[in-house]
């Protein structure tokens, strides 16, 4: 995961370069508004619900666990839990994540039209033809260098397997199941549970919103090469740069129910319009709900998490569960 792109560029690098040179001084005025490492406590609505985040003082010495039992049929195992400090998770562990979220669903927003098939199967690495497995698969894996590294590593990976030899099917299959392992590694780090075991549910978008609360978790900033860089600055992916294996340890951002103050106006490449454009990333995930009729709203999955995790009964947690059981059910 650690290479960088060769000399050739797929057509959208190129498009995502260009639009780059018109948007780079808007990105970094944007960003030179928050400060680096900062995740600023931003008001969600309604207004009246809004809480401010409690301190909690932890002392290193023996803690009191207790077992938390999980409800979905398959999962009935006891996990203790390792923390009442704010969740943070590693970057890797939430690229691999986000990178399941693309596999699972492609929503254009435009259509009302779901492109993927809600199941953990690496569709969208494979499924945009040979010539861009080796850039992540689909194009919205370029935008931000987390999830980025983690597509082009699957990529690498598959490659290097069929270069040693072995038949593209099989690759396929090796590469996939690192991919499930590696899935059900960043669930349990995340949910402090196990990846729920196969089960078919009707899903629908209200799962998809669920799982855009890990928006929350994305940090603002990384140490990259030595220097603090914004992660959603597009010319990193631009340039084809993608993290090392010490920068993938880095920490996320605490899971609070509150974004980072940059992600409030954001530089996105549109793969439905190839076009590079400015959005309010909690204003999107927030009008979701809205447009797709979505069992709760965006701002009763934020205001459960504002405690640091995703507790085993809040509403947001049942329907990840439900999503990632129903993924794993072979079509």
């Amino acid at each position: 995961m650690m290479d960088s792109m060769g000399s050739s560029r797929s057509p959208l690098l190129t498009a995502l370069a260009i639009g780059l040179v018109l948007t780079a001084a808007t990105v970094r005025a944007a960003e030179n508004k928050a400060h680096r490492g900062d995740s600023s406590p931003i008001r969600i609505s309604p207004e009246n619900h809004y809480v401010e985040p409690k301190t909690t003082v932890v002392t290193p010495t023996t803690t009191h666990v207790e077992p938390t039992t999980t409800v979905l049929p398959g999962t009935a195992t006891k996990v203790e839990k390792t923390s009442t400090i704010m969740k943070t998770i590693s970057v890797y562990d939430l690229g691999v994540l986000q990178f399941s979220i693309h596999d699972m669903f492609r929503v254009n927003r435009e259509t009302l039209v779901d492109g993927e098939n809600h199941k953990l199967d690496m569709s969208q690495l494979f499924g945009f033809g040979e010539d861009a497995i080796a850039n992540g698969g689909d194009p919205r894996n370029m935008g931000n260098i987390i999830v980025f590294t983690i597509a082009k590593g699957f990529g690498k990976m598959y490659l290097d397997l069929v270069k040693q030899g072995v038949p593209p099917r099989k690759a396929r299959r090796q590469v996939t199941q690192h991919y499930l392992e590696d899935i059900a590694r960043a669930y349990r780090h995340t949910f402090d549970e196990p990846l729920p075991s196969p089960e078919a549910y009707p899903i629908d978008q209200t799962g998809n919103l669920a799982l855009r609360t890990l928006h929350d978790m994305n940090p603002g900033w990384l140490r990259i090469r030595g220097e603090f860089l914004p992660v959603i600055d597009l010319s990193l992916v631009a340039s084809g740069k993608t993290l090392t294996k010490k920068e993938l340890d880095q920490r996320s951002l605490t899971l609070d129910g509150r974004y980072y103050e940059g992600f409030r106006n954001m530089t996105v490449f549109n793969t439905h319009t190839n076009k590079v454009e400015q959005i309010d990333l909690l204003e999107r995930d927030s009008s979701m709900a809205t447009q797709f009729n979505t069992a709760f709203k965006y701002e009763h999955f934020l205001l459960e998490l504002r405690d640091g995790h995703c507790d085993p009964e809040d509403d947001v947690l049942k329907e990840i569960r439900k999503v990632y059981a129903n993924a794993q059910v072979e079509s």
